[in-house]
């Protein structure tokens, strides 16, 4: 792959963690009912819910890392052994949301405490041939959003559209940053 590529995780549906979730859903609501009908005589009942949501709390997620290599890179995307070229891409969105880790104080009321943003939400949409592509994508630090900038950056470059949507302006970040010492992860080049 080119010079500016970035390789990450997408994430996909995890049936069991919705199975999961639905099922705690349903016994939830029971519960209600029961305690409704019986008063708090039926608060026992609860006890296997809490124990068990406690135990298969991980599972219980309604998304995994999907193992399959998914790479941004100045010719496209790679996801898995399939290859997006750049040019056979259409209505490119990409929507950043944060890296992990990244600090930010929401000026309502957290005063000087910070927000600690996840980077599994940022997402990626895309036309090829008529089937549109959606990827959740990782961001791991700083390093690799500006490698994903870099990125788009070659691709307007090539003369492709790119509709780019980012929740925190670089100002926003670069300031927040400072402000809470982030280590932005790049490393320094010596002459």
């Amino acid at each position: 792959m080119a010079t500016n590529s970035l390789s990450t995780v997408t994430y996909r549906s995890n049936p069991e963690g919705s199975m999961i979730s639905v099922f705690v859903g349903f016994f939830l609501l029971g519960f209600v009912v029961l305690l409704l009908y019986f008063g708090l005589k039926a608060s026992w009942l609860a006890v296997p819910l809490v124990a068990f949501a406690l135990y298969r709390r991980q599972s219980m997620n309604t998304r995994q890392p999907d193992p399959l290599p998914f790479i941004f890179s100045i010719d496209g995307i790679q996801y898995g052994e399939r290859i997006f070229r750049i040019t056979d891409m259409e209505d490119v969105a990409i929507d950043i949301y944060a890296f992990d880790g990244f600090e930010y104080r929401d000026g309502f009321g957290t005063g000087s405490a910070g927000i600690r943003a996840r980077g599994d939400k940022n997402v990626v949409s895309f036309r090829v041939a008529g089937d549109v592509h959606d990827f959740n994508f990782y961001l791991a630090d700083y390093a690799d959003f500006c490698t994903l900038k870099k990125v788009m950056d070659d691709w307007i470059t090539a003369g492709i559209s790119v509709a780019e949507r980012q929740e925190f302006s670089d100002e926003f970040i670069q300031r927040e940053m400072n402000y809470f010492g982030t280590d932005s992860g790049i490393e320094e080049e010596s002459d």
